[in-house]
């Protein structure tokens, strides 16, 4: 039977070694051949075809043909290469395959042998020792030593209840310290040992590996996996991430680092037992196999979270959502693939060009976030700040979009400097080194000049709303300020636009006064056509001077009436009763009429019929008033005594009185409504009566008959 094996085995080897000779030889009957049609094709005869239709139709035909077979000429050399490279790729990855199972038996003989001489069994053995010892203290240490550690922390973490922080900071922490008593308890034995005894190599080889797995590990599980939700939330939650999310990707990078991990750890013995070469390539290829398949299983698992996400968003990524596991997976083969054909000729450039340029990639987006939750946290208020300024959070809002704008042009600047050194493109090709460090010089003095400018911004809007809100309880600014505001940050954003950009053109090496020059001239062609807008803006300016509108008032103007919600530097922005937003331009206001300026009055017409006393109507009313006024629901409203002026009109039906309350800005109709229901509820319990209009009809004696005759019919 190990005869016929070895046969078997020989007539394998034998084959795959006929294989490159056989695509040697194919290739080059294939090569021959196509060299036996081109220049059959290319030095054919040139014949000089006459200028008649018929030798024009044939110049053309020969040229169809000659093209043609050129074509199929180059198309033939390029399969011919492609056939020989793979064939070539092909059976360098089975030669390699069946080198290392032919070295199987060799391998078990040689161990064999070595149980036969006391010296190696005695090396053996301290291998076997060395091997128990880490991987015991492996189990004692992470299997019960952290488990406990981590109980006592739950429990103390629901006694105490610290900050978050704190509970993950001593999480991390309990993490370490165990890390540190595993490697105290190897080091005991191994430190002992001599460097030359291929046990401490062993030994040290394991304790790498374990080492590296459970810090990955332990790097995972303080980003990703809360022991427990209440206590230990992971950074992830932070993120917007859920923690079956959290709890999954974990799961997937440990199912990841473990055949890297021991992979390594199988390479590394197989090198101290000096095994040959196939083998490892082996072992290799099918480490990288094994990355391949999990990492494309990994894809297809999440196809339709990720191609959901993908449909969510814009609209140009909705062809991403059908087709990215296609692209990820064929990347992943991809980079496996060219991880062969580098292992062939020894150098694995392209393989780490590819492996460097989408870590370049996971770092930067990695960076994001982190770089998005740490700025999230620096300009985030408190709830009570929030309370007594809700104009700040705006503010923080908005620097916080700036700021992350700016922080995420500048990652991904390095990162394309990054991509850049690692495809070897050297940028300063572009032009001389000097001028490559004069540009980015320049470049740099630009972006110092509007960061500056953008500072110099945030000073002045700062120092803006304080000096408006000066001598207002808790720093509110008046109305007027608040009108006022919008178009002294407009002024001061412009002012230092123009002075930062004259200073970048500056730095840039331009000359500001040719510049200067064409601005003028511009400046005046847009005078004359903007008279409209400088009309709007001087009647503005104006008419927040004279303080004639504040934001907050009611105003009326052009048969449009609402409320001032903001004064820009042309227009005046008003919402009316229905909540529609009107634009008014300053200079179409040819009477505006303010109802809340300094105080208001309610005037009221009230209705009794021809036939009531109206001295007592006007005693009740004035009563009502009265109440009214001192009701304390009301009083704050009312901020004099009620007026009543008497008689207004004597109309068809009715007597009209009419009486004045004069309220707060803005009370006036809240006043109004309120003194109609008590009107309407006194007269009812007094007895006087508000007229409504109605009709009487009187029938005449005619009219009588004809009724009581119609009547009789009827019956």
């Amino acid at each position: 039977m190990k005869k016929n094996l070895s046969m078997m085995v020989a007539g394998i080897a034998a084959l795959l070694r006929a294989l490159p000779a056989y695509a040697a030889e194919k290739s080059g009957e294939a090569a021959a051949a196509a060299a036996a049609v081109a220049p059959a094709v290319v030095v054919a005869p040139a014949v000089v075809p006459s200028a008649t239709p018929s030798g024009l139709a044939e110049t053309a035909t020969m040229t169809l043909a000659t093209n043609s077979a050129a074509a199929v000429a180059r198309s033939a050399e390029q399969v011919t290469r492609l056939s020989q490279y793979l064939s070539r790729a092909i059976y360098s990855l089975i030669e390699v395959m069946v080198g290392g199972f032919l070295a199987l038996p060799g391998i078990l003989t040689r161990m064999w042998d070595m149980t036969g001489n006391p010296m190696e069994r005695r090396r053996l053995a301290l291998g076997a020792f060395v091997i128990s010892w880490v991987v015991g203290s492996s189990f004692l240490v992470f299997k019960g030593l952290r488990p406990t550690i981590l109980f006592r922390l739950r429990a103390w973490g629901r006694h105490w209840k610290p900050s978050l922080a704190i509970l993950r900071t001593i999480v991390a922490g309990g993490d370490i310290v165990v890390l540190v008593v595993f490697l105290l308890l190897t080091a005991s034995v191994l430190s002992i040992m001599p460097a030359e005894i291929p046990a401490r190599e062993v030994g040290v080889a394991i304790v790498w590996a374990i080492c590296i797995l459970e810090g990955a590990r332990m790097i995972a599980r303080f980003f990703l996996v809360a022991d427990d939700p209440k206590l230990f939330s992971p950074l992830v939650c932070e993120l917007g991430v859920k923690p079956e999310t959290g709890y999954y990707l974990f799961i997937w990078t440990r199912r990841l680092l473990i055949p890297m991990v021991y992979g390594w750890l199988a390479l590394e013995f197989l090198r101290l037992g000096g095994i040959g070469g196939n083998t490892r390539m082996a072992v290799f290829n099918l480490i990288g196999l094994t990355i391949t398949v999990l990492l494309s299983t990994f894809v297809m698992q999440n196809r339709e979270p990720v191609a959901a996400f993908f449909a969510g968003g814009k609209k140009g990524r909705h062809r991403l959502a059908h087709t990215w596991h296609i692209l990820a997976v064929a990347s992943v083969v991809s980079i496996y693939g060219v991880f062969l054909l580098d292992m062939e000729t020894g150098n694995f450039r392209a393989l780490t060009v590819v492996i460097m340029t989408l870590a370049v990639f996971v770092m930067a987006m990695v960076f994001l976030v982190v770089m998005k939750f740490l700025i999230h946290r620096m300009f985030r208020l408190s709830h009570d700040v929030v309370h007594r300024f809700p104009e700040l959070e705006k503010r923080a809002a908005r620097h916080e979009r700036t700021f992350s704008r700016i922080v995420f042009a500048l990652v991904w600047v390095f990162a394309l400097l990054a991509l850049l050194r690692v495809w070897e493109i050297d940028i300063r090709v572009l032009g001389g080194d000097n001028s490559l460090k004069v540009f980015l010089e320049r470049l740099t003095s630009v972006g110092m000049v509007m960061a500056m400018a953008w500072f110099v911004w945030c000073i002045t809007a700062a120092l803006i709303d304080y000096a408006m809100a000066d001598g207002r309880p808790g720093g509110e600014p008046s109305p007027r300020a608040r009108s006022f505001m919008p178009i002294l940050h407009k002024i001061a954003a412009v002012v230092i636009s123009i002075f930062a950009g004259m200073i970048g053109i500056v730095q840039l090496g331009v000359d500001p006064t040719h510049l200067l020059a064409g601005v003028g001239v511009i400046g005046i062609a847009l005078g004359f056509g903007a008279q409209s807008f400088i009309k709007d803006f001087i009647t503005g300016m104006f008419m927040l001077a004279e303080n004639v509108v504040v934001v907050g008032d009611v105003v009326e103007t052009g048969g449009i009436c609402g409320t001032i919600e903001n004064v820009g530097m042309r227009t005046i922005h008003l919402r009316d009763f229905n909540g529609a937003l009107c634009t008014v331009p300053f200079s179409e206001i040819r009477t505006l009429v303010n109802l809340t300026r300094d105080f208001s009055c309610a005037v009221l017409d009230v209705s009794v019929a021809y036939n009531e006393d109206v001295d007592r109507a006007m005693g009740e009313i004035s009563l009502l008033a009265e109440a009214m006024r001192q009701d304390p629901a009301w009083q704050a409203d009312i901020i004099d005594v009620p007026e009543i002026l008497g008689v207004q009109a004597l109309s068809e039906s009715a007597v009209i009185l009419r009486l004045r309350l004069k309220t707060l800005p803005g009370r006036q109709w809240a006043v109004s409504r309120e003194f109609r229901r008590r009107t309407k509820n006194r007269f009812d319990q007094i007895g006087i009566e508000i007229p409504y209009p109605h009709v009487r009809v009187y029938m005449g004696p005619a009219s009588s008959r004809s009724e009581s005759t119609t009547a009789q019919a009827v019956s």
